[in-house]
């Protein structure tokens, strides 16, 4: 009876794994459907420059976008290339439509030095 508990536990495990499926991994990660016009989850550093923003290589149109800095009320001038935001919105061929963004410029972790 005991080999019978350790298949049905391993296909258990194998199972949960394969339902987690894979990841980009790295600092940028971007959660899609596959159909264009999909509802997409971005969560990462912003790219390009102040007129033409970018995230993972896409256009990023902020334009109806709810802009939140630190979970306080901002504005879409305050997603700039190099900052980290949280949203959501909806993916449209190669652009990306948010509707909702959290800006986080505070730093966060140990300091290992400090350059004087």
């Amino acid at each position: 009876m005991v080999p019978y508990v350790r298949i049905l536990a391993v296909s258990c495990c194998v199972a949960l794994l394969s339902a987690c499926g894979g990841g980009q991994g790295g600092t940028n990660q971007m959660n899609q459907m596959a159909a264009t016009g999909s509802p997409v989850t971005v969560a990462g550093t912003v790219t390009g420059t102040s007129s033409a923003l970018k995230f993972n290589q896409q256009a990023l149109n902020t334009a109806s976008a709810v802009v939140t800095v630190n979970g306080r009320p901002g504005s879409a001038a305050d997603l700039q290339p190099g900052t980290i935001v949280h949203g959501k919105g909806t993916k449209s061929g190669q652009t990306i439509h948010l509707t909702s963004a959290d800006v986080r410029p505070d730093l966060s972790g140990p300091i290992s030095a400090v350059d004087l």
